[in-house]
């Protein structure tokens, strides 16, 4: 392979005391932020409702904590949630 033919991507990672989330599980926040609904979120980031869940349970025992509340009208961060959200 020639240097031509390297593609390099930037690749974000975001730090949460001494854990690292990926770009795909900061993906998964930001995209449940914006949605307001885990549906709306799987179908914005191109996966299945049960996937995306299965990324916020992951995402919630690295970080030790819940993320994510469920309301009449969809799921929503909660404060910490939208503190990783808004980094």
């Amino acid at each position: 392979m020639s240097v031509r033919e390297l593609k390099l991507e930037p690749s974000v990672t975001l730090r949460v005391g001494s854990v690292v989330l990926t770009e795909r599980q900061l993906q998964v926040i930001q995209a449940v932020h914006e949605e307001g609904s885990q549906n709306r979120a799987a179908r914005k980031l191109g996966m299945s409702t049960p996937v995306l869940n299965r990324y916020l349970s992951q995402i919630e025992a690295k970080v030790g904590a819940r993320l994510v509340q469920a309301t009449p009208r969809g799921t929503r961060l909660n404060e910490e949630g939208e503190r990783i959200a808004l980094e």
